[in-house]
């Protein structure tokens, strides 16, 4: 377990998330007695710290048992290429 400070983050399960440079940002998800969560965090691997996100739009309500991916350009001399990480 790493220790951790920030925002309080309620345990969860069949969240989706995924990772960005040195973050990896979790949406949604189930609490233990099934409360349905809708609310969008981010954790900084460097910092070792919770930030909840404040989103606008819509954003179709509570989510659980999603899936995600994040994608990023890597540039080569020859070309450029495409890695896709689930």
């Amino acid at each position: 377990m790493i220790k951790s400070q920030g925002a309080s983050i309620a345990v969860r399960k069949s969240h989706t998330a995924v990772t960005y440079k040195d973050s990896m940002v979790v949406f949604g998800g189930t609490s233990e007695s099934g409360c349905i969560h809708d609310d969008m965090l981010v954790f900084n691997f460097l910092e070792r710290m919770w930030f909840k996100i404040k989103y606008g739009g819509n954003s179709g309500g509570a989510f659980y048992s999603g899936s995600a991916c994040s994608v990023l350009d890597v540039k080569k001399q020859e070309s450029n290429a495409r890695k896709v990480s689930f």
